[in-house]
Formats: C-alpha cells, sequence, structure tokens
C-alpha cells in the first residue's frame, strides 16, 4: 500500500507497526465471527476488512506527523 511506504519513509514505522497490529485483530475477528456463519463470502468480507483499516490508520498516522523525529535540538540550530 503507498500509504504505508510513505509512513515508513517518513520514519513513522512505529506507528505503523500498531496500526497493522490493530488491523490484525479486526480480521482475525472478522474471521472468527463471519467464517462459519457466511462460508467462502464471509471469509472475503473477513479478509476485506483489514484494508479500511490500514487505510484510515494510515491517514491518520500520516497526518499527525512522527512527533519524536519532529523535534529539533535548538542548540543544533543556534549558531555559537
Amino acid at each position: 500500500m503507498p500509504l504505508q511506504a510513505l509512513a515508513v519513509a517518513r520514519g513513522q514505522a512505529y506507528g505503523l507497526t500498531a496500526v497493522q497490529f490493530l488491523a490484525l485483530t479486526v480480521c482475525v475477528l472478522a474471521h472468527w465471527q463471519l467464517d462459519a456463519r457466511f462460508g467462502a463470502a464471509g471469509a472475503a468480507w473477513a479478509s476485506l476488512s483489514r484494508e479500511p483499516v490500514l487505510l484510515l490508520g494510515s491517514l491518520l498516522l500520516l497526518r499527525r506527523g512522527d512527533r519524536r523525529t519532529a523535534r529539533v535540538d535548538p542548540a543544533v540550530t543556534t549558531p555559537a
């Protein structure tokens, strides 16, 4: 997914790991609920359930920015 690659390029790999873990949790829970009830169609929908989570999570992560790498040390930028 291009948004995930952008998040990694911007130094937000740690936050992206949390988003992917959330998507995994949603997918496993959806499979647990839908596979037995709806068969192959339920499995297909459960597999697709992670995509909106990844999309929204990546967008929120990119919008928020990475506060850990965005800090600027004033001693480095201030002339001596």
